[in-house]
């Protein structure tokens, strides 16, 4: 084993003395070249991507770097790759050498975070952006990492917009070693979540960055792994399995207001920096679904402002208003309604029998009323919520401002 790992290290100092001296492989100094702005990317609720078609879903936007003129890296290969069809029902991510994982976070400069003798540019990024405070994202790979030194291929889920304070949950297939020896580095597959702690790509790798590191035993069965990553308003909790029926927790983290307002983006990305290049994922799915579906309310329909009154012996009529893709009378489970100040309040008196279209958008919505006194309204309270459940059992949400008055 040790004369095996001597052999990797010469044969790599070998091909990096060959590629610098016959100019394959760039030595600038610093990063010189970045991509256009790019467009906004299309937000959804959610999805399910199943990769069972040959092209992929618009949905996914292809990221990488892309300089004044195209051009190979340093090894005359693109910045990785992807295929719908070589695994068919799976989306292949391929490394090649001389690339790196933190386009997003480097605005696709070229890195020397890690080694000063040559360019590391930003690999090819495949990005889907979601919205949404209550969801769980589900994902299966299967891994063919054939040879140690430098390739990681990896899932994650950034909040932020790739600058400062800008937040990723990492589920990491590494390489195997040899080296660094005996660090977290080298452990197999891994779990973190880390926070971006200044503009620059090195704030990323500070100390302190790292919240939270976990790592995950190699698969007894193979080289296949499940993985979960949920979101409960502030609470980030992350998930793996070797099979998808029995999980462990990597960790479960409260956030506070550091996810709020942040932009949410599932990355399939990956780096391989040397040797070897081939390495690839063959991701099964990734899906993202929503916990909790919002929706849109209107607290007693064609009153501005709200105005509830205190002590009243009547009810607050809510209108829960469908869109073009929720059917409000049709999908809400009634008996499930709990509408006040936190949305909890057990004060649920009757649903309307007659449909109204209250917000004139051609839509029939769905009316119930609340007792006024069993809602727990007070003085200075600012929002009424109401929660409940689909007909399908999935939590859903929505809220309106009120003006209590005694």
């Amino acid at each position: 084993m040790r004369h095996s790992n001597r052999a990797g290290l010469l044969s790599l100092a070998l091909l990096l003395a060959l590629g610098c001296e016959l100019g394959t492989v760039p030595t600038s100094s610093g990063p010189t070249e970045f991509t256009p702005p790019l467009p906004a990317l299309v937000i959804s609720a959610g999805f399910a991507e199943e990769f069972s078609s040959a092209t992929l879903d618009p949905a996914w936007e292809v990221r990488t770097y892309a300089g004044p003129v195209p051009r190979a890296h340093g090894f005359g290969l693109p910045a990785n790759d992807f295929s719908l069809t070589a695994n068919p029902g799976h989306l292949r991510y391929t490394l090649n050498p001389m690339t790196h994982y933190d386009g997003y976070l480097n605005n696709y400069q070229t890195t020397f975070s890690f080694h000063s003798c040559c360019n590391h540019d930003a690999g090819l990024e495949l990005h889907r952006a979601f919205g949404g405070e209550q969801w769980l994202l589900e994902a299966r790979a299967s891994y063919f990492m054939p040879f140690a030194n430098g390739r990681l291929l990896d899932i994650r889920v950034y909040f932020g917009d790739g600058g400062a304070n800008t937040i990723a949950v990492r589920f990491d297939r590494h390489r195997d070693g040899p080296f660094p020896f005996g660090t977290p580095e080298s452990a197999p597959v891994r779990v973190i979540l880390q926070k971006k702690l200044g503009p620059s790509l090195a704030d990323f790798y500070a100390p302190g960055s790292v919240l939270e590191f976990e790592v995950v035993a190699p698969n007894p069965a193979g080289d296949q792994y499940y993985f979960r990553l949920e979101r409960a308003g502030s609470v980030l909790t992350a998930m793996w399995s070797y099979d998808g029926a029995g999980w462990n927790t990597a960790f479960s983290r409260d956030m506070g207001i550091g996810l709020d307002g942040l932009d949410q983006r599932v990355v399939i990305a990956g780096l391989s920096w040397f040797v070897p290049a081939g390495s690839y994922a063959d991701y099964d799915y990734v899906r993202l679904t929503p916990t909790v579906v919002p929706v849109s309310i209107d607290i007693k329909p064609g009153s501005n402002p709200n105005t509830i009154k205190l002590g009243s012996k009547g009810t607050i009529p809510v209108a829960i208003l469908s869109t073009a893709d929720f059917n409000a009378p049709a999908e809400v489970d009634r008996s499930s309604l709990t509408f006040g100040p936190t949305g909890d309040e057990a004060s649920l008196a009757f649903c309307g029998t007659t449909l109204k279209d209250v917000n004139a958008d051609g839509r029939l919505d769905l009316v119930c009323h609340f007792t006024t006194r069993l809602t727990g309204f007070q003085i200075g309270d600012t929002q009424g919520i109401l929660k409940g459940e689909t007909v399908g059992g999935t939590d859903l949400e929505g809220s309106d401002a009120v003006r209590i008055v005694s």
